[in-house]
């Protein structure tokens, strides 16, 4: 079996095997398992779709799964996402629904299962992943959070993890680990506070990164903080 490891390594150093990127943060995901957790309401869903978005416009075969929310939901999410309106709006008919070529055109798909593809976005966190596969799988967790929200982020990020309930053994199996927190909205579709901590990664040291929320899309100092497939 160790020709078997030597020949996914080789293919991750020839770039056979494609990491997935947070843009300025130098965090590469790699082929597995990478949760994105948090309280109810934090914006884990939305953040796994601009990331379902940002990597399908770069030509990367995308599969969200989303067996909790109504296809309806999703299309709206991602609709909002598209075109930097708000989901919510288009969701609940407060607002014209926009034009569907540009994510139709997308190689991305809604399904009630995944499939090949090379990202999967999922609410439907698996139990165990086999980490030498080529499928890299983005899975929100809706967990309780010991602490509000400004508290959270006063925390050093090698410290978030002892206040989530975090399943053990989703946590033995992940890879990487997303700790979400965003701050109240002053008012709708108004921009708020958010942190992102990078509080467990196999590789790597955990790290606080600041952003903002808007409800429908994350943005980074004035950019949008996307996620991109490596070359």
């Amino acid at each position: 079996m160790i020709d078997e490891g030597l020949e996914t390594l080789a293919k991750r150093a020839a770039n056979e095997h494609n990491a997935l990127t947070l843009l300025e943060l130098g965090l590469d995901l790699w082929p597995g398992l990478h949760l994105v957790v948090g309280e109810v309401g934090a914006g884990k869903s939305q953040l796994a779709l601009n990331a379902a978005v940002a990597a399908a416009r770069r030509g990367v075969e995308t599969v969200v799964h989303t067996p909790l929310a109504s296809v309806a939901e999703t299309t709206a999410r991602l609709l909002g996402v598209v075109h930097g309106v708000s989901w919510s709006r288009i969701f609940t008919g407060a607002t014209e629904v926009p034009d569907a070529a540009p994510l139709a055109a997308l190689p991305l798909a809604l399904r009630a299962a995944p499939s090949d593809e090379a990202l999967i976005v999922t609410d439907r966190c698996p139990r165990s992943i086999d980490r030498d596969r080529v499928q890299t799988v983005i899975a929100t967790v809706d967990c309780a959070v010991r602490a509000d929200a400004p508290g959270l982020m006063d925390l050093a990020p090698d410290r978030v993890l002892a206040h989530v309930d975090l399943d053990r053994e989703l946590l033995s199996a992940a890879d990487t680990v997303l700790v979400l927190a965003t701050m109240p909205p002053l008012a709708a579709d108004a921009w708020r506070g958010a942190r992102l901590a990078i509080a467990h990664r196999r590789a790597g040291v955990p790290q606080w990164v600041d952003l903002r929320f808007d409800g429908t899309r994350f943005d980074r100092e004035a950019e949008e903080v996307e996620l991109e497939f490596v070359r």
